[in-house]
């Protein structure tokens, strides 16, 4: 096995204002990350600098496709939007409510998946599932606590990955 290694981001060592929050890499569609920069977010994609209007505090990014990315607010009040999907050039394509306390987030063929840690497990709404999984449009196609209900109970789901079967 050969590793190779490359550089896809760096930090200007003059830039002490700007910090990374979160990332996505893929090989065949770059980088997309969410920064901190004097306290606004940015989002980067491939090197190009978008500034949402997005009322975003804890925030995800990850690719969907070529085109399309996610952007995702971990923590929010009520049912308001926290997932929003949107194209390289930072346009809002959709966005729904995934829930709150979301700790992880994964993207499959299959759609998005959302973990939860305790307080949206032992909170309210979708979040009491644990482990959901929404369709690009936002509607629920699996909810585990409701679709495997004689399956060990989810507590906190602290990372997800992709697996073999999860491709994009």
């Amino acid at each position: 096995m050969n590793i190779e290694a490359a550089t896809i981001f760096s930090i200007e060592p003059d830039d002490t204002y700007l910090t990374i929050i979160d990332a996505d890499y893929r090989d065949e569609y770059g980088l997309v990350l969410v920064q901190k920069r004097h306290n606004k977010f940015e989002l980067s994609v491939n090197g190009t600098t978008l500034y949402p209007r997005l009322k975003i505090n804890y925030p995800f990014v990850r690719w969907i496709d070529y085109k399309h990315f996610l952007i995702m607010n971990a923590r929010t009040k009520g049912e308001e939007h926290n997932l929003f999907i949107m194209n390289i050039d930072g346009e809002v394509i959709r966005s729904f409510y995934c829930g709150d306390a979301v700790q992880d987030i994964a993207v499959s063929k299959d759609g998005i998946w959302c973990s939860y840690f305790d307080e949206g497990v032992f909170g309210e709404g979708i979040s009491t599932e644990g482990l959901v999984l929404f369709d690009n449009t936002g509607s629920p196609t699996f909810q585990y606590h409701s679709h495997l209900p004689d399956a060990p109970s989810i507590a906190d789901c602290y990372a997800i990955c992709r697996g073999k079967n999860m491709t994009l």
